[in-house]
């Protein structure tokens, strides 16, 4: 797998050691704090390597039957960058999978590609091009869209944290958007899921917890959990915060506390279901509550 110093990664892999699986995990540079002193996992090969050289990990594809690409950039990157990894990346992995008779490639997308607005969201772009390559690759393949991922750590929990812990949290537009966060473990138990069953799907699938709400309310949800229950709100318009944002993002990126593609969160419905054919033993059901909750004890 890919990923595996990630924050689904390393509970990815732990899930799969205990499932029996031997793995081989994909660990860039930048992941090597991740593991143990000597660089390696427990019960699992740490493959130290970079994504787009296929020689640093085709040997370790050698006998393999499954891979499951984790791996992306995320967040606030240079389109350039999350080109450069989420579709370059991913076509030299399909190559080699190809090269090396792998049966099945678990291809762990986002929600993102289903958002409405895009343009200005290179994130989104790059995992849509990429889907497209793994679903043209003549590979047996699962593409699984996550929602917001929460759990201990969790990149965009902790994001919006940062808003839920001001004295008034600012909500940019009308609130409205719905979202539907899906538990890390949930997560990770439908990917092994994935990789596990013989079941073949023609179209990505939605991977989402058991939940619906607003963004505005997941924001008061995540104040709640901090302990700040009578946390307001104020709505920032979407046309006052994206000029200046676009603005700030072509002199001072590397500045910019976040970027207009970001926002996408705000603006888009973030939501989906597993279909009725997914193991059902797999699909996720830990409520808003309890993932916050276990989320914020654990850190």
């Amino acid at each position: 797998m890919t990923g595996a110093a990630g924050f689904v990664g390393r509970r990815l892999v732990a899930r799969l050691v205990a499932a029996g699986h031997e793995v081989a995990g994909l660990v860039h540079g930048t992941g090597r704090p991740a593991l143990d002193p000597d660089g390696e996992g427990t019960g699992w090969q740490a493959v130290m390597g970079d994504l787009l050289i296929p020689r640093d990990y085709e040997p370790a594809l050698e006998g393999v039957d499954t891979v499951i690409h984790a791996a992306a950039a995320t967040g606030k990157a240079t389109p350039e960058h999350h080109w450069r990894v989420n579709v370059e990346g991913t076509a030299h992995l399909l190559d080699a999978a190809r090269r090396h008779n792998v049966r099945r490639v678990v291809h762990v997308s986002s929600i993102a590609v289903r958002f409405r607005h895009t343009k200005r969201y290179p994130y989104a772009q790059a995992k849509q091009e990429a889907e497209r390559l793994v679903l043209a690759s003549g590979l047996d393949t699962v593409v699984l869209r996550p929602t917001i991922i929460v759990g201990p750590g969790a990149p965009v929990l902790q994001a919006l944290e940062r808003l839920a812990r001001l004295p008034i949290i600012p909500v940019f537009g009308d609130g409205r958007a719905k979202v539907q966060p899906v538990f890390v473990e949930d997560a990770v138990g439908a990917m092994v899921a994935a990789a596990e069953t013989d079941r073949r799907w023609t179209a990505p699938l939605d991977l989402g917890g058991p939940e619906r709400l607003t963004i505005e309310a997941f924001l008061r949800a995540i104040a709640r959990a901090r302990g700040h229950v009578r946390r307001r709100t104020v709505h920032l318009p979407l046309s006052l915060v994206i000029p200046p944002l676009i603005v700030g993002e072509a002199v001072a990126f590397r500045f910019m506390p976040l970027t207009v593609g970001q926002l996408a969160t705000f603006r888009c419905d973030g939501i989906g279901d597993l279909p009725p054919d997914f193991p059902p033993d797999a699909v996720p059901r830990t409520g808003v509550a309890q993932m916050l909750e276990r989320s914020i004890a654990d850190e």
